[in-house]
């Protein structure tokens, strides 16, 4: 449940201010630990995003995962951002994965973004996010945060509310990124999460609360090699108490048009 929020929330990170098309080519490798409990993870991922006018860009995602212990999978996620006024944008998105205990039957996103101050560079955003899963569980998560976007940098900060459901059980992330460089030279971002994670363990015979600590940590760099084309590279870290944890590497490559 965890891995897919911070999925969609990388999507909207690097997706925000296009004047073209371009695609993505992602492979992710992630060991956890114990190893023989929960394996590895191999995932192949495509991006695909176009402005197609002054106002509008959609974007199409799609992954291929691979797990030692789980079976494989797939998702696709569509969606696109939209320009309603000088001080208004918003971004939809819908998800459908295939029949698995790790990915969603269905997500949708819905997210509010308030461009405010004289430059119109501090962004204060308001979002939703439904997923349903395959079992019986469902998230409804509610989302505040802003975005304050300086000469080279940027810094996020959200606020996430998840309701769990069967059971109604409430959890929270804080989700801290900075970004730092200049488009078509490179950006270097660095992200922090921290948060819990709450369900109803259905599947014991007396089903209980599970409550999880869980810390996130990534670094990602994206370099322009050419004007319109370069390289991503990614490490990110994972520690879910009383759980796993996961150290996660990513390769890949752009292209613009």
């Amino acid at each position: 449940m965890y891995i897919f929020l911070i999925l969609i929330f990388t999507i909207s990170i690097f997706s925000i201010a296009f004047s073209y098309q371009r695609s993505e080519y992602l492979i992710t490798y992630d060991k956890l630990n114990p190893y023989k409990n929960y394996g590895e993870y191999k995932t192949i991922t495509y991006n695909y995003f176009n402005r197609i006018n002054d106002t509008t860009t959609y974007f199409v995602s799609s992954s291929l995962f691979s797990r030692t212990i789980d079976k494989e999978g797939a998702l696709i996620n569509i969606g696109a951002y939209k320009d309603w006024n000088k001080n208004l944008y918003t971004y939809s998105s819908i998800s459908f994965g295939t029949n698995s205990n790790y990915l969603p039957r269905y997500r949708l996103d819905h997210e509010f973004y308030f461009k405010t101050l004289k430059d119109k560079n501090l962004v204060l955003s308001l979002g939703s996010s439904y997923i349903k899963y395959f079992n019986v569980h469902s998230d409804l998560i509610l989302s505040v945060g802003f975005t304050y976007y300086g000469d080279g940098y940027n810094f996020t900060y959200k606020y996430l509310i998840n309701n769990n459901n069967p059971g109604s059980f409430i959890s929270y992330t804080n989700i801290y990124s900075l970004g730092i460089g200049y488009e078509k030279k490179y950006w270097l971002y660095l992200n922090y999460n921290v948060g819990d994670q709450s369900y109803l363990a259905t599947y014991l015979i007396n089903p209980i609360e599970v409550n999880n600590k869980s810390y996130y940590y990534s670094i990602n760099y994206r370099k322009w090699t050419k004007d319109n084309s370069g390289f991503i590279i990614e490490y990110n870290y994972l520690n879910l108490k009383d759980s796993y944890t996961k150290n996660g590497f990513v390769l890949g490559i752009f292209k613009e048009y």
